[in-house]
């Protein structure tokens, strides 16, 4: 269980699982796993706070058997209130948005998610997020999807992600304070918009 343990924000935020699989059952990989998520999002939730971001949106869990970290906020996009943040899973770092007012299956619904996202592009923006992620230049994800270059888990949830390789505890933290910070600013910007 030491490996679950966290003992400095400089460590890779995941373990190695196929290390840890020459040594342990498939079920005891899985818990570590599991558990140093759980860790991960704890010491997450304690850093932001104390840097003055909410840490009500951190998540840790298990998807297709391998663990991922989470942060969203409640922001405003145009006249809509949505969800916002990152997913960090398996090297990749998604920027996400969940859009509860376009929830909804199939391509009818894709499409008008996609149709948002694109009017709404800073939410996807890296440029301010290179530096901590180490991904100056590399290209952000692509679709050929005839809904664009997003893609989507249905009934509400869309990205564009990069991948980012193993991240450190510390470049999570830095990460979520700087997208905190990039939808402070872009709240700033629509309210001094609706002021004019």
């Amino acid at each position: 269980m030491a490996h679950a343990l966290i003992s400095s924000t400089e460590e890779e935020a995941f373990l190695d699982a196929l290390s840890l699989a020459q040594a342990l059952p498939k079920q005891a990989v899985t818990g570590l796993m599991k558990a140093r998520a759980a860790h991960v999002a704890g010491v997450l939730s304690e850093k932001v706070a104390e840097l003055g971001v909410d840490p009500f949106g951190v998540e840790s869990g298990m998807s297709h058997s391998l663990p991922q970290v989470s942060w969203f906020t409640r922001t405003k996009a145009g006249d809509e209130e949505i969800l916002a943040g990152w997913q960090y899973q398996e090297g990749v770092l998604r920027l996400a948005l969940v859009l509860d007012h376009l929830s909804g299956t199939g391509q009818w619904a894709k499409s008008k998610r996609a149709e948002f996202a694109r009017a709404h592009p800073e939410f996807f923006s890296f440029e301010h997020l290179d530096e901590i992620l180490r991904t100056t230049g590399m290209a952000i994800s692509s679709s050929s999807k005839p809904e664009g270059p997003f893609g989507h888990f249905d009934p509400d949830f869309m990205y564009r992600h990069k991948k980012v390789g193993a991240l450190t505890v510390q470049q999570l933290i830095d990460l979520t304070v700087a997208q905190a910070r990039h939808f402070e600013r872009l709240s700033n910007a629509l309210s001094v918009d609706e002021v004019s």
